[in-house]
């Protein structure tokens, strides 16, 4: 019998009551909210798209992962790209239909200040080319005069994309579909090295249905691309590890996918390279011996701390000089008002990291009320909703991961998992101590590793441990209905 179709030893697929118990929270959520706060209700499109894509996430995850439990591994990973493809590119449409017809003819988002940005500096890229200049770099500094190096990124691809597909927006949405469908296969990889291959299966299948990272594909933002590039370096720095094969090329090969990302965020590459460091360091001396060890450990911080230390110093005293709880503030006052009558919101003063800390894991909430125009985040609610959801079943894992074994054994769990254990909950904690804590797209980059640990949790739930699925439901409900008094109260509504 083949290995894939032994009987596991955990659980390899989510439970059916994690999948009947989640979808009917969510309608006896919005059930109490209707009653509670009936003049803000998020309207019936909203909660048909809301409870569409919740559905589809828990019953396509457990349909699909019955379905491919006898597949080969080579079957199953045509598969997945497959699926994920199609879900995404249909997707692609509906996204464009709904925001055209919701916003009279807009092509964007919602919220397009930063897209329509894009796209001018893209489309200015573009002309260039095809009246002759070649030089991708100097056009994008000719359109936009000065510009940071983590801002460059996107940009620059997206002109690249413009200039052989003639400026379209669809076409480049659909690029993205194919960099989303492989972050999928990424996943799958990664976890097929550090779990069993029924976690590794319900991982990736649950990367192909998590909402938010299907919807980011028809917005014409930049968290697609650099989500795909995070995965890939993890990927990659993985199998180079595990693979012992320190060869100039897949070195040099890890680095520059890595450096990449300094055109994205800066703060998201360097967590990046200081993961792969730590997990250099708590790797066994039969994966990398000595002199291995500190060329790479030295090469890793070399690319942070020399390449990009005066960029990373700017960043992190304007953090400090600036003081971290304020800047928390002012981020909150920005997105969510500052006061009665404004669209304000008087509980965001009351921001900061001691409250973001306990709560990183579960954020951003699911915004399920409308009270001044919150539809891209009504857009993305049911994503939120279903990462609030696996969320516990994260915090599950990562229980599993530090106390499963002795933490001072050299064979304790978490330290056959570093590289992915340090790139998340390392870019968490940057998130705790920035203004951005509850901004749904700065944790966009690391949603797939939410994925890969919560399906570790879900395997490795005991039957009689399932009271904790119960007592999570609880603090679920307790954050979707808290969530949304807030944001009404705080505006004095």
């Amino acid at each position: 019998m083949k290995a894939w179709i032994k009987q596991p030893i955990y659980r390899d697929n989510i439970p059916k009551y994690v999948v009947n118990g989640a979808v009917a929270l969510y309608f006896v959520v919005v059930g109490v909210l209707t009653v509670l706060y009936s003049s803000y209700f998020m309207g019936v499109i909203w909660l048909v798209w809301g409870a569409l894509w919740i559905t589809v996430f828990f019953y396509g995850v457990k349909s699909l992962t019955d379905k491919s439990r006898y597949y080969s591994p080579k079957r199953f990973e045509k598969e997945l790209f497959r699926i994920a493809l199609v879900v995404r590119m249909i997707t692609v449409f509906i996204v464009y239909a709904l925001v055209y017809n919701m916003t009279d003819g807009g092509e964007f988002d919602f919220e397009p200040a930063d897209v329509e940005w894009y796209d001018e500096v893209a489309v200015g890229i573009s002309k260039l080319f095809w009246e002759g200049n070649w030089n991708f770099w100097q056009n994008l500094n000719t359109e936009t005069g000065s510009i940071g190096l983590d801002d460059s990124g996107y940009p620059l691809y997206l002109g690249i994309v413009y200039s052989f597909t003639g400026n379209s927006k669809i076409i480049a949405r659909l690029i993205q579909c194919f960099w989303s469908a492989y972050i999928c296969l990424f996943v799958y990889r990664i976890a097929q090295r550090h779990f069993e291959e029924p976690t590794a299966r319900l991982a990736a299948v649950m990367c192909i249905f998590m909402p938010n990272m299907v919807i980011y594909c028809g917005l014409h933002l930049k968290e697609v691309v650099m989500t795909f590039l995070t995965v890939w370096f993890v990927e990659r720095a993985d199998a180079l590890m595990l693979n012992r094969n320190f060869s100039f090329t897949t070195v040099s090969g890890v680095a520059l996918i890595g450096l990449s990302l300094f055109l994205f965020r800066t703060v998201l590459a360097a967590v990046l390279f200081l993961a792969f460091a730590v997990a250099i360091v708590f790797s066994s001396t039969r994966i990398i011996r000595g002199g291995r060890r500190v060329m790479l450990i030295v090469l890793s911080l070399g690319f942070v701390v020399v390449a990009f230390s005066g960029r990373i110093e700017e960043e992190v005293m304007s953090i400090v000089n600036s003081d971290i709880r304020g800047q928390q503030q002012t981020s909150m006052q920005f997105r969510y008002g500052s006061g009665k009558g404004s669209g304000g919101n008087r509980f965001a003063d009351k921001a900061g990291a001691a409250v973001f800390a306990p709560l990183i894991f579960t954020l951003p909430f699911p915004t399920m009320v409308n009270p001044d125009g919150q539809e891209q985040k009504l857009m993305l609610h049911g994503g939120n909703y279903v990462k609030d959801v696996m969320a516990g079943f994260v915090i599950f894992s990562m229980f599993l991961m530090l106390f499963g074994g002795s933490i001072r054994s050299l064979d304790a769990e978490w330290r056959k998992h570093v590289l992915p254990l340090a790139v998340y909950v390392g870019y968490l904690v940057v998130l705790i101590f920035s203004q951005f804590a509850h901004s749904e797209r700065f944790h966009q980059p690391i949603l797939p590793f939410a994925m890969l640990f919560a399906a570790y949790g879900v395997t490795h739930l005991k039957p009689r441990q399932r009271w904790l699925w119960s007592l999570w439901m609880g603090v679920v409900f307790a954050i979707c209905i808290g969530w949304q008094y807030i944001k009404l109260r705080g505006r004095g509504l």
